[in-house]
């Protein structure tokens, strides 16, 4: 995974600092690969709920490392006072996958 401002070189000598450049990458890594995999799963969802029949088949070609969707150099705003949609665990498709 690359440090997103130097094209995956870290710039520092300090080794304390590289660590941290590294878990931090990481921390993003993982945080972009979560947020794909419940955007993907409530799309999923949304088309079991309207009655599609979902294919494993077509469910094993979906990857959580789509990158298309982020901006690595872009601004980003956050709002603080927005409430997050709750994570639903443990769904049952199995009914729906053919």
């Amino acid at each position: 995974m690359g440090l997103f401002g130097g094209q995956g070189v870290i710039t520092e000598n300090d080794r304390e600092e590289q660590r941290k450049a590294i878990k931090y990458n990481h921390l993003v890594s993982n945080l972009i690969i979560f947020h794909t995999v419940f955007s993907l799963t409530q799309v999923l969802d949304n088309l079991v709920r309207q009655g599609y029949s979902i294919h494993r088949e077509t469910i094993s070609f979906v990857s959580p490392f789509i990158t298309e969707h982020i901006n690595r150099f872009g601004n980003y705003s956050l709002n603080l006072k927005r409430r997050t949609p709750p994570l639903k665990i443990g769904r049952n498709w199995k009914a729906k996958i053919a």
